[in-house]
């Protein structure tokens, strides 16, 4: 509904100074004054964005000129002619607000307002009682926002949940996440970077703890530069207003799932104290089948394998901290985290192998059978440290900060695997015939400085500037034993040991300057950064030193007619992670070795984005049109080594590039029923050389997913949820198409106190993965399913009314308005 409230105002004030060019009131006076001010929403005194102010003269009305409020709650209205003004404040959902008597004077040319402050406002109907409520999804200059509140499937899941239902976003059947088909993006928390990254990261925070997700597809030069598909940015529930209150949820899930969590919040005087905490066990049961072909000149290798498996996402975590508000002008907070994460998947496969000689004979015969269990698991404790600092200067909106963090993880992975013989019904006939088993110890720590400023050029100008050092530091102890069987007892394997340390400082500014002329909105940046990156494995080093430069440009323009468009540049950076680059060796098995490659270069790309918005009555339409290029590309690649032994490991391809358009569509029928439906649809295209093999692939790739809500004055909701994805393609293979619908019914009860919502994922089973990869080596089919419908109950109890803290990308709702 924000994104409507906030066309339908930027509408209004194009009308209003419209209307006023044509009239002329105001006689032949020169432009002299200027008023100004700040709105806020009443209960909250929380300051409103996008918020239409438009001046009129006193004497007949006419309208004079208009603004919408800036992020701050600010406005400034200038070029005012001498005269008796009133206003106007407007912002759907609240109630309208004027202030009269106005008067721009020569003895008073600049007239401050003060502080406006605007109520909510209820509408009743028959049936159905509308309290402000804010759309799922709302659109903003430089991102989308998802309100988490309004997504009812995700309730009792986890972040990844929430973004199966989101535009722009793809999941896959083991809750990996993907940005227009790019699962390398930055992931954070409260605009602080997480202890985890990507899908390890969205995979460990559960739904009931989130206010907002913002996807950030073009970022500013204000942002770390990395990741091919931008920033996921996680707003956290939060409560800053007067005394004790909080919010308490559980829930149980089938498949032995559950979850529970709790946020407190006490603010008295100049303190607000907060703290929370988490506890999740999640388990994702499913099945696989494959059949693979090694191509060699006598004959083809064939192994045909079924297999049942159990993901687990197991942990939890504590939060505490504070706000200090020294005075008006300075604000401290300091707060930590301390948690436990327990990730791993157990599978156990029955798999079957014979070779086809050219003459059309099979060795052995009868086919040898045998039985695998694969066990991995990584576990560990980590801990992190924030402190931020802001002191706000006299002039509005001129303010420095600074932010210190650190984050240590130290992590023990497990992963063994042994294999049996069999006959035909898999049942065993011999002792174990091959055992291995791995340890390694990962520790690793985070250090994050920033200092960010900001300062107003005149009225409708701002300057920032800000400097980032990130320092990551790895130490990892790799350890692989082999089962001996004559001594009965694993036996350490040295050529297989490895130590290594991976260290990656960055120190980066930025400069930003943004401002808007009339109805154009324009931000212009440039960031900068140094890089100095070590690997050490043993007595072999891998330094690299190196500058970037990342700019990033965004426009808004209003038009008549209920239109806006947006259009964004930005240059970003893919850098590898620790294991693409480790070049030592990591057997899966002792058929399959897995290894980095540390003369990976990162990936370099240029995004444009170009964004159209029309409000329609109450319902709106965004089509959004982009290009991506991807150069240097990097991949996972496959080949059979000249021991007969599948390498998996990562090379840089030429380039790759998506061109596309996404539409999106918000609409209610009914005061009780609504309607939001997007698709993606685009060219991706792959050009490069992979094994000194020429790779050129093009295909047409596109994607729908659509949300209907119902909502009732008992209190009651019900949301059906759906998703489809088309065929793709990868460097060395494609991946067939898929779809899900979920739906869930919410019933609140004691005045929204105590809410309970039951929830139904995959309905009709269809979230599997069918895929090929190939190579004029190798040949290999997949078939992936997980055991769905999974049911879940969740219960949601608020401490004293708990509503949620209106953060800047929530305004012009109540954040807890979901009575109907």
């Amino acid at each position: 509904m924000k994104l409507i409230k906030k066309i339908a105002t930027v509408v209004l004030i194009i009308f209003t100074i419209a209307s006023a060019k044509a009239q002329g009131g105001g006689g032949n006076l020169p432009p002299e004054g200027s008023m100004s001010g700040i709105v806020v929403e009443k209960t909250s005194n929380t300051p409103m964005e996008y918020v239409s102010v438009v001046a009129y003269y006193q004497r007949d009305s006419s309208m004079i000129t208009g603004i919408l409020t800036d992020t701050e709650g600010r406005f400034s209205l200038s070029d005012l002619k001498y005269g008796k003004y009133y206003l106007e404040v407007k912002f759907l959902g609240f109630e309208k607000k004027r202030i009269s008597d106005i008067k721009v004077t020569p003895k008073s040319k600049d007239v401050e307002v003060g502080t406006i402050a605007l109520n909510s406002s209820d509408n009743e109907i028959d049936d159905v009682v509308i309290s402000a409520d804010r759309k799922f999804i709302e659109y903003k200059l430089d991102k989308k926002v998802i309100n988490v509140s309004q997504d009812l499937t995700s309730v009792g899941g986890s972040a990844v949940d929430i973004l199966e239902n989101t535009p722009s976003v793809e999941t896959d059947i083991d809750g990996n996440v993907s940005i227009r088909g790019s699962s390398n993006f930055t992931v954070l928390i409260n605009g602080k970077p997480s202890v985890l990254d990507g899908s390890d990261a969205l995979q460990q925070i559960p739904a009931s703890t989130i206010e907002q997700i913002e996807i950030i597809t073009n970022p500013s030069a204000k942002y770390d530069p990395d990741g091919v598909g931008g920033i996921i940015n996680i707003i956290t529930k939060q409560k800053k207003t007067d005394g004790f209150n909080g919010i308490f949820n559980v829930s149980a899930a089938t498949q032995n799932s559950y979850s529970t969590d709790i946020l407190l919040n006490y603010k008295t005087g100049k303190f607000n104290f907060f703290a929370g905490g988490d506890y999740r066990v999640k388990n994702a049961p499913g099945e696989g089948y494959q059949e693979q072909i090694t191509y060699f000149d006598l004959g083809d290798y064939n192994q045909i394998s079924n297999s049942d498996r159990n993901w687990k996402r197991n942990g939890y975590k504590g939060n505490a901290g504070f706000d200090y508000y020294i005075n008006d002008n300075n604000t401290l907070t300091l707060s930590g985290d301390y948690g436990y994460r327990d990730f791993g998947m157990e599978m156990n496969t029955e798999n079957e192998e014979f070779f086809i000689y050219n003459d059309g004979t099979t060795y052995p015969s009868p086919t040898e059978y045998y039985a695998r269990n694969t066990f991995f698991n990584i576990a560990g404790n980590y801990y992190t440290v924030n402190f931020n600092y802001e002191h706000k200067f006299k002039q509005k909106g001129h303010k420095i900060s600074t932010l210190a963090y650190y984050s240590k993880w130290d992590a023990n992975e497990v992963n063994s695997m042994f294999e049996d013989t069999t006959n035909v019904n898999w049942e065993q006939i011999g002792d174990n015939i091959y055992k291995q088993q791995s340890f390694e110890t990962k520790d690793r720590e985070r250090y994050r400085f920033e200092v960010s400023y900001e300062k107003p050029i005149g009225k409708n100008h701002k300057i920032e500037a800000g400097y980032t050092g990130r320092f990551d530091i790895v130490l990892s102890d790799y350890n692989f034993e082999l089962y001996d069987y004559k001594l009965d007892d694993y036996v350490r394997d040295e050529a297989q040991t490895n130590d290594l340390v991976f260290k990656n400082y960055i120190q980066a500014g930025y400069g930003i300057f943004s401002g808007s002329y009339k109805t154009l909105g324009y931000q212009a940046g440039l960031r900068t950064e140094y890089t100095d990156r070590l690997i050490e494995q043993g007595t072999t080093k891998y330094p690299i030193q190196r500058f970037d430069f990342f700019p990033s440009v965004h426009l808004s323009k209003q038009f008549p007619g209920d239109n806006q468009l947006q259009a964004s540049y930005s240059r970003r950076i893919n850098r590898p992670r620790g294991w693409y680059l480790n070049p030592f060796p990591f057997y899966v098995d002792k058929m399959n070795v897995r290894s980095g490659n540390p003369e990976l270069n990162p990936e370099y790309i240029d995004s444009y984005e170009v964004n159209y918005m029309k409000r329609i009555k109450s319902s709106f339409v965004s089509v959004e049109a982009y290009y991506r290029q991807t150069n240097d590309k990097i991949e996972r690649i496959q080949y059979l080594t000249d021991e007969g032994i599948m390498l998996s490991t990562f090379d840089n391809l030429s380039k790759d590039y998506s061109i596309g358009m996404e539409a999106m569509t918000n609409f209610s029928v009914a005061k009780w029923l609504n309607f939001n439906l997007s698709g993606n649809i685009y060219q991706y295209n792959i050009d490069g050389e992979i094994l000194d093999e020429e790779v050129t692939k093009s295909t047409y790739m596109w994607s729908t997913r659509g949300n209907t809500t119902l909502k009732f004055k008992t209190g009651t909701r019900i949301q059906i949820t759906g998703f489809y994805r088309a065929p793709s393609i990868t460097s060395q293979g494609s991946m067939d198409d898929f779809y899900m619908v979920n739906a869930a019914v919410r019933q609140d009860l004691f005045k929204k106190k105590l809410s309970i919502t039951f929830n139904v994922k995959d309905i009709f089973n269809t979230m599997n993965h069918n895929f090929i990869s190939e190579t004029s080596t190798f040949y290999s089919y997949n078939e992936r399913g997980h055991d769905a419908p999974i049911f879940s109950l969740s219960l949601s109890y608020k401490i004293n009314n708990y509503k949620n803290k209106k953060g800047k990308s929530e305004r012009g709702g109540d954040g807890d308005s979901e009575e109907f």
